[in-house]
């Protein structure tokens, strides 16, 4: 028999596993100015939307976390036999439409804030990939139950409560980091 969950997050973490880093979507959307003001305005009012909190932001990563499990049953008992989890997940960036024509000095404090953002939202991935591993884990650690129906609800359980702990994991990491600004991801805009 096959159970299937499938937990979809909303997150936008730590040093980016190399191995997945080719995992996560990039998207794009267009910004325009000829300054840092300019650019700042305009990524106040077309940046993603954090889901959790309504907030806009120049930069969100969404991962989504799902796994597989089989097992066998027999009188009595109901073994795990496999496990499968993966991680999914889409980064949304600005791209600055003038950037190519900016002066340098704008262009070269752009592209550090872009770098920075890359890193800040690299992080929020790598928290997916924490949990999938984790999860994963759960394949040599979950004993048998009594019934299939039991063993269903403990590893959807502890799953749950592995993507919740890497829910809020990502949240401190956003306190901890100010959103990224911490890491670098500020744009100077002169008065």
């Amino acid at each position: 028999m096959i159970a299937r969950t499938a937990l979809a997050l909303l997150i936008a973490a730590c040093a980016l596993v190399p191995a997945r880093a080719a995992d996560v979507r990039v998207v794009y959307y267009d910004i325009h100015g000829r300054s840092a003001r300019d650019l700042f305005k305009e990524m106040e009012a077309k940046g993603p939307v954090d889901k959790s909190s309504g907030l806009r932001f120049p930069a969100y990563t969404e991962w989504r976390v799902s796994w597989d499990f089989r097992y066998e049953s027999a009188p009595g008992s109901c073994k795990l036999t496999g496990l499968d989890a993966s991680v999914e997940g889409t980064t949304t960036l600005p791209h600055w439409v003038e950037g190519d024509a900016a002066p340098a000095s704008l262009g070269k404090e752009w592209e550090d804030f872009v770098a920075a953002l890359r890193v800040h939202e690299s992080g929020h991935y790598a928290h997916g990939v924490e949990a999938a591993d984790e999860i994963q884990a759960l394949e040599g650690s979950t004993p048998p139950a009594s019934d299939c129906q039991e063993l269903t609800r403990q590893v959807t359980g502890r799953a749950e409560s592995i993507v919740d702990k890497y829910r809020a994991i990502d949240a401190q990491y956003d306190r901890d980091t100010n959103h990224g600004q911490k890491q670098g991801a500020v744009l100077v805009i002169e008065n």
